[in-house]
């Protein structure tokens, strides 16, 4: 009995790992590789990261800079646009009126 027992229980922990083995894909292994720099090569390297950061960020602040000004032109105009217009139409509206009283 106790031979039985311990033979299922050792059955039963194997299974787990034998159907796990069965299950793993054969992708192959990552390999990572390391470069050791000489201390002006990792100073370049750095100086350069550095610098295309700040030109990436003063690239941004140009985009918005530039949008702000040509929404800000766009709106100037629209006004002047729309200011003109409502005088065009007070005209009008005064010509027609003039034309009514002379009738």
């Amino acid at each position: 009995m106790k031979l039985l027992t311990t033979v299922v229980l050792i059955s039963a922990s194997l299974l787990p790992l034998t159907a796990s083995a069965g299950m793993s894909d054969n992708k192959p292994i990552e390999r990572i590789t390391v470069n050791y720099k000489t201390p002006f090569d990792y100073a370049l390297y750095q100086y350069t990261t550095e610098l295309l950061v700040q030109f990436r960020q003063e690239i941004a602040s140009d985009i918005y800079l530039q949008a702000k000004a040509s929404s800000s032109l766009m709106a100037q105009e629209h006004s002047r646009l729309a200011h003109s217009a409502s005088i065009a139409s007070r005209q009008m509206m005064n010509i027609t009126d003039s034309d009514v009283s002379l009738q």
